[in-house]
Order: C-alpha cells, then structure tokens, then sequence
C-alpha cells in the first residue's frame, strides 16, 4: 500500500468512535492537491497586492479562497456551474454591501437584512453522512457581513467587487485544471476507509466470539459504533464515487461488495450474542481469519491496478472453508465469499461508476424551512451585528459571522456546530496568537497566510473541528492584513462568544423546528424500514439484491435516529429524561435488524402462507407503531399474539414495549428476552 492508504487506513480505524457519535470524520477526503492549488492562486494575488500596492486586491484572494470553499468536486461542468454561480453571487453582495455600508447604519442595517435573507434562500438542507462542500449561498450571506467593514463610494464598491470577480475567476480556472488521477484518487481513498473499518470490525467480532462472556458494554459497542461508522462509510463512498464522474466501475463493484460482507458480518455478530458461545478456535475463528485475508486481498489488488484473478482465488478459498457447512456463521461466509467471488467476475467491467442521464430539472421553489430559516437568521444576524456597535466592538462583523454560522434548522444542531466551532476556535486562536505576534508586515502576514489556506481546503471536508482549528487563525491574519485593529484577539474572543450566544437564543425563540416533532418522524422513519426489512424477509420471494437494498434502508434509518440521539444528549439536561426510552427503542430496532439479517440467511427462499401472515402482521405493527410515536398516544397500538418464537418476533415484540414506554411514559411495559 502507498503512503496515502496507509495514513486513511489508520486513521479510519483510529476515529470510529467519532463517526459512531456525531462528529463525523472523513480522512479519505484530505484533498492535497486541492489545498496546494489554492494556495498558488491565493499567494499570486497577494504577490500582485504587495507588488502593485493596491490594496483590494486582498478582496481578490479571500474570493479565490471562498470559491475554493464552494467547489462540489465531481465532474468538471458541475463544478464550473456551482462555482461560477457563487463568484457572481458573491461579487454582487460585496459589491452592494460596501457601498451599503457608505450610508451610514441605516444602510447597514437595510444591506444586511436582505442580503443576507435572500443568499440564505438559495440554501437546501439535504440529509448527508458526513462534511459537504459549502454551499454557494452561504457563503455568498459571509461576503455580505465581511463587505460591511469597508464602505465604499459606487465606483469603490463596483472596485471591490472587480477584484473578488477577478480572484473567483482566476481560481475557477486553476481549479478546472485537469490532474492525473484526481477523480479516482478520492473514490479509492474512500473504499480504503470502508475496508479499513470493516477490518477493526470483523477484529472487534473475533475478540468478542473468543471471550466467554464479553460483557454488554463491548456488544453494545460493535452493535452501534462498528456498524453505525461502516454504514457511514458505505453511504459516504457511494455519494464520493457517483460524484466523482469516474467510468472506472471497480470502486462501485469495492462497494456493493462490502456492503454484502458487513451484512454478513451483521448477522455472525448478532446471532453469537443471541448464543453466548465462544467461537471454536480450530474452525470458526479460522474461517474468520480467511474471510480478513479476502478483504485485504481485495483492497491491495484495487491499490495495484491488478486483473481481479487473487480476489477470486480469495473467495475461492473462503468458499471451500465454508462448503458442506450448515451453521449460520458459515453461511454467512459462504454469501461473503460468493460477493467476492461476483467481485472478481466483473472487476474488469467498464461501466460507470457514476449515475448517468443529464441533471435533474430544477425547482425554483423554496421550501417553508429554507424560507423561515432565512428570515430567524437574518434576523439574528441583524441583532448581533447592532449588539457589536452598541458595545463599542471595533469589528462587529465577526460577531455577525459567528450567529450566521452557528444557527441551524434544528436546535440539536445549533448546539453541536458551537461545540466544534467553540473548540476549534479556541485552539486556532493559540496560533493566531503566535501568527500575529511574530508578522511584523504585510509580506511575513501573507506568507503565513498562503499556507493556511493549503491546509484549510485540504481539511474542509474531513472533519469541521480541525478545519475550524486552522480557519480561525487564518481569517484572522486576513482581518489584520486587509483591516489592521488593535487587541485582535481579545475583539475575537468578544466576538465570537457574542455571536455564538445569539445564535443559540435566536434558535431557541424565533420560530424553532419542533424537535419533538422531528425526532417523531426519525423513529417513525426507522421503524417502518426496519419493520419493512423483517415483513419482507418473512414472507420470503424476493430477490437477494432486494433484501440487501431494503436491510441497507433500514440501517441507514436507524444510524440516523442513532444521531439524533447523540445530537439531543448535546442540547442540555432538560430532555435527559427522554433519552433512555429512545435508547430502548433504537436498542429494539437494532436487534429486529440483526435478527433479520439472521433470518435472511436461514429461511427458505418460500416461507409459505405462515410467512405470509406474518408478514402482514409486522407491515401493520408498523403503522400502528409509528401512529403511536407521532401522537403520543397508545391508541393506535392493538394487542398482538406471538406468531412464533425465535428471535425476529421476539425482537418485534420487544420494539413495541420500547415503543409503549416512549410514548406514554406511564406505560409499565418490561422488555422481554428471547429463549436461549
């Protein structure tokens, strides 16, 4: 392995407990060569700046760092579009918010207002599993806060935004240059982290199948932060390959592969937990160690370019350890080793690895939470602005940019984006200290800039604490070399603590998202595709591709109310009481997924009518349950006789008492557990 893969092995290994939490991590997207470019166009405007002596053009690299910020990656025209849109947005905001800023506050005020609403409007709020580009709106609403510290006349403002068009286009060009391998670079890196990951977690099952009695805190570990940061990175490396544009299929095929393998390894965790028996090291705990050596084989033929040939002699191997077996653990590794079998079959396949057809048609409607989220933010933006000039703050901008940063849809997030925003802050102030301190001109102030701003891109979508860390001492160099005030840090920490503070009280009091409401839908949501999964596996008749697309609905539904749990422990004290019945329920829905993985595994292709009713009775536990969850209410939930007894029904039964208890509190509902 090259020294890149080894680095995002390691560190995908060393940060599953983050991304099993809420933090997300993405080593794979260490974009270098996208820091380094940025940091070229960034050092020439500023060697222009400091040759020529004119001052603005220090608009021109915060414009080219800001639209590096923007880029989706992809294909070239996706790129071209989303960038060329922000250069214009952002021109026209700096543009009217300078010569805004020449009429006095009142300017100011009206400038913000409605600048920074109308930027926001351009925003969507799409679920994803891990750090995005930012978008071109958002930081459009930045250049309007940023453009109000230096009023201009109209021909100063047309200057400015002359300047910021000129640094946006000069990085869109550079950035649009073609680099060997970029494209597959990031998807590989990618499907790097998955394997790495499902390698600590097949290390995590062999620990625990060789301990008699692991304890419940190590299964409650693999049940949640092994599984939920594989299902992350599966997700995560599906969105990078399709959006890279690569028409190398093998990272698509890496994949599809080891989402099958971590169904398998799903279905071995949770059916030796249900036993409680210790692997037999002679036979099982080999087989194990066969199907770590396919995974590691697999990895290094894509790392080497290789024909495919070493993976199918992997699962060739793997298969004959499993052949003749009847035990769930080797049926399970008879269907790893049959996915990487398929693996070898089709590695040479030149297929796209990227949905193809041409883009969606656009809506130009704006959805109700884009619309009241714009308008409370730009309300809060406008308060802590005018906080920051009654408090006699020299640059009350940066409060201003800390509120607009801070405030999410949901208080939830709020809370978590001033954690990491806090911590980050803190740290990178440390190094704006020592930064400021030793620049004693423009020239060393810019040559410590250029590298942050390498270091700043390259991290921008790995993890938003680090890239806060390096951000904060970087913007603030840019504060000082464009505007030069006295006691920088100290007007920072003021700032940003202001803002911080009016972001999380504008959360709280204009308009706030019923949480309740949307932690409802997230339970609602899990339970219909877990339920889902279970009916569909008991009444048998579909396709193996359909039961894995519908177990991979299912456990992308239940890591996401795995974080909103995480993200309500984040909001304070007051909703604690709440959070142990809805770890009950997600405890509950796990297991009916794991036992359905099992199942999956075991029963016949045809249940029969038995499967049959039993299906139609989980599909309507399921709407009674999620009628029950929105309502609050135990009205909709009817009593329902044992269909059987294994674990499946046992675990459906358990989800509705997990359910009873969420809902009315009041409810005495005890959590049964399955016959050994």
């Amino acid at each position: 392995m090259n020294l890149a893969t080894r680095i995002v092995a390691m560190i995908s290994r060393r940060t599953e407990w983050a991304e099993g939490h809420v933090f997300a991590f993405s080593p794979e997207q260490f974009a270098v060569s996208d820091g380094i470019r940025t940091a070229l166009v960034v050092a020439a405007i500023f060697a222009a700046e400091i040759c020529f002596d004119y001052p603005n053009l220090a608009f021109g690299a915060i414009a080219a760092f800001w639209t590096s910020l923007c880029d989706p990656l992809g294909s070239n025209r996706r790129r071209f579009r989303t960038m060329a849109t922000f250069a214009v947005m952002g021109c026209v905001a700096i543009s009217l918010a300078t010569y805004g800023a020449h009429w006095g506050l009142w300017g100011i005020g009206i400038t913000l207002f409605s600048l920074t609403f109308l930027c926001l409007l351009t925003r969507t709020f799409a679920p994803s599993f891990g750090p995005m580009p930012a978008q071109a709106g958002f930081i459009a609403a930045i250049a309007v806060v940023v453009g109000l510290a230096s009023p201009r006349t109209m021909s100063g403002a047309v200057t400015v935004g002359s300047c910021f068009l000129a640094g946006s286009a000069l990085m869109i060009a550079i950035a649009l240059l073609p680099l060997r391998e970029r494209r597959s670079g990031t998807g590989r890196l990618a499907v790097v982290a998955i394997f790495s990951r499902l390698d600590d977690m097949l290390d995590s099952l062999i620990e625990l199948g060789s301990q008699p009695d692991p304890g419940s805190q190590l299964w409650a570990r693999f049940d949640t932060v092994n599984r939920r940061a594989i299902r992350f990175s599966l997700e995560r490396g599906r969105e990078l390959v399709a959006r890279s544009g690569d028409t190398d299929a093998k990272q698509k095929l890496l994949i599809d592969a080891a989402s099958r393998i971590f169904s398998a390894l799903i279905a071995i965790g949770h059916s030796r937990k249900a036993s409680g028996l210790p692997f037999d090291p002679e036979t099982e705990t080999v087989a194990l160690h066969g199907l770590r050596e396919a995974l590691t084989t697999a990895l290094l033929e894509m790392e080497h370019d290789g024909d495919g040939k070493a993976i199918g002699a992997a699962a060739a191997k793997l298969l004959e350890l499993s052949a003749g077996r009847d035990e769930l653990l080797f049926r399970a590794l008879d269907r790893a080793g049959a996915a990487l079998k398929e693996l070898s079959g089709r590695w040479n396949e030149n297929t796209s690895a990227a949905a193809g057809g041409s883009p969606a048609n656009r809506s130009f409607k704006i959805p109700p939470a884009v619309l009241w989220h714009s308008l409370r933010t730009s309300l809060a933006v406008l308060v802590s602005y005018f906080a920051g000039v009654w408090l006699g703050l020299s640059l009350p901008y940066w409060g201003a940019i800390a509120t607009l940063v801070v405030m999410q849809p949901l208080t939830g997030n709020t809370w978590l984006r001033v954690v990491e925003r806090g911590v980050g802050s803190i740290l990178g102030g440390f190094i704006a200290v020592v930064a400021i301190a030793i620049a004693s001109n423009h020239i060393e102030m810019a040559l410590m800039i250029v590298p942050l701003c390498a270091i700043v891109i390259a991290l921008r979508l790995v993890n938003y604490g680090l890239f806060v860390i390096f951000l904060t001492p970087m913007f603030m160099l840019m504060t000082d070399y464009v505007q030069s005030v006295d006691d920088l840090i100290w007007e920072r920490v003021l700032n940003e603590t202001r803002g911080a503070c009016i972001g999380i009280v504008a959360g709280l009091l204009l308009w706030p998202t019923r949480e309740r409401h949307s932690v409802a839908d997230s339970i609602a949501a899990a339970i219909a595709a877990n339920l889902a999964f279970a009916s569909s596996v008991s009444a048998g008749g579909l396709e193996p591709d359909d039961l894995d697309r519908m177990e991979r609905d299912a456990g992308i539904a239940s890591s996401r109310l795995e974080t909103t749990y995480e993200r309500l422990w984040l909001e304070g004290h007051g909703r604690l009481t709440d959070l142990p019945r809805l770890q009950s329920v997600i405890a509950a829905l796990r297991a009916i997924c794991g036992s359905a993985a099992v199942a999956k595994l075991l029963q016949p292709r045809d249940s029969g009518a038995g499967g049959m009713a039993r299906a139609d009775e989980y599909r309507a536990i399921s709407e009674e349950l999620q009628g029950a969850v929105r309502t609050s209410s135990l009205a909709s939930i009817r009593d329902h006789q044992s269909l059987a007894e294994d674990e499946l029904e046992h675990g459906v039964q358990n989800l509705i008492m997990a359910v009873r208890a969420y809902a009315d509190p009041r409810s005495q509902a005890t959590i049964q557990k399955p016959a050994q």
